[in-house]
This record gives structure tokens, C-alpha cells and sequence, in this order.
């Protein structure tokens, strides 16, 4: 604590650690909205409800954003489709369906295994990997490698 005199009148001074800090102003948090480069800017982003939107605004940057269903290659700068990233919607023929949308609370839950890698290969490629094999398409890895190992099939 310091004691002050100016004209005439006395004041104490205190240094504290906690003062000086409350006198630092916080800086604000940066916001990631509406115009940050690395988020798309839809309609949501500047409706007349955000800061600096306006109903002209909303209308003129609404998108509809899709995901891409394949990659631009790196080497030929072409784009490649890809069909497992293509969205499959399975939706059954629901015509002269007598049952209501509604599921019990006294259903019993259904519980599957984990879904692993090996799994998702063999319900997806296992079969055509296996009759290209049978065929000739492809080689054993005994013959590509170039090892003297015997095969047991």
C-alpha cells in the first residue's frame, strides 16, 4: 500500500496481484460464425436472428450442402467417384400395412456384434474376391511375392 499526496488531499494506493488482473480486459472469443472460412455459410448462418443477417441474405446464400460422394485425385486433378461414399436408402413398400409406426417400451432390445473390418470385408467382398481367385483373375500371395513356400489348399 502506498500513501499519495496531491493538492492537499490524501489517497492510499493499493498493488495487488488481483486488481491488476481484474483490470486486464478479457479478450473476446473468436466465433466460428457466420463468416469463418473454414465452416460452409448457409442460410441458418445469416438470418435476420445473427448479427449482421438479414431475410435478403438468408435468401441469397441458402444451400444446400451435400456431402461429395467421391475425391478429387491428387496427381490427375480429376474427380473420382466413389460408391461405397454414394448414400443407399432402403425404404420397404409400405402398401396395405396394417401395423402402426409405434415399438413398445416392453420390446426387448436388439443387440448386434461390434462391426470390425473383417467383418465388413467378408458381407461385402469375400465372395467376389474368392470366385476371382477360383478363376485366375488373381494370384496367390505365394506367387506374387516369389517365395518357396508350398500352398495348402
Amino acid at each position: 500500500m502506498q500513501l499519495l499526496r496531491k493538492n492537499g488531499i490524501s489517497w492510499c494506493r493499493h498493488f495487488s496481484l488481483s486488481a491488476a488482473i481484474r483490470a486486464i480486459p478479457k479478450p473476446k472469443r473468436a466465433s466460428l460464425t457466420p463468416f469463418d472460412k473454414r465452416l460452409t455459410v448457409t442460410g441458418k448462418h445469416v438470418n435476420e436472428h445473427v448479427k449482421g443477417g438479414s431475410k435478403e441474405m438468408q435468401k441469397k446464400v441458402a444451400l444446400h450442402v451435400v456431402p461429395p460422394i467421391g475425391f478429387v485425385h491428387p496427381v490427375s486433378n480429376q474427380f473420382k467417384k466413389v460408391k461405397e461414399m454414394q448414400p443407399e436408402f432402403v425404404v420397404p413398400d409400405l402398401t396395405d400395412f396394417k401395423l402402426k409406426p409405434y415399438v413398445s417400451y416392453k420390446a426387448t432390445p436388439i443387440t448386434e456384434p461390434k462391426l470390425t473390418a473383417r467383418v465388413l470385408f467378408n458381407s461385402c467382398y469375400a465372395q467376389q474376391v474368392e470366385a476371382d481367385l477360383k478363376e485366375g483373375k488373381l494370384k496367390r500371395p505365394s506367387e506374387k511375392t516369389g517365395s518357396n513356400s508350398t500352398d495348402k489348399t
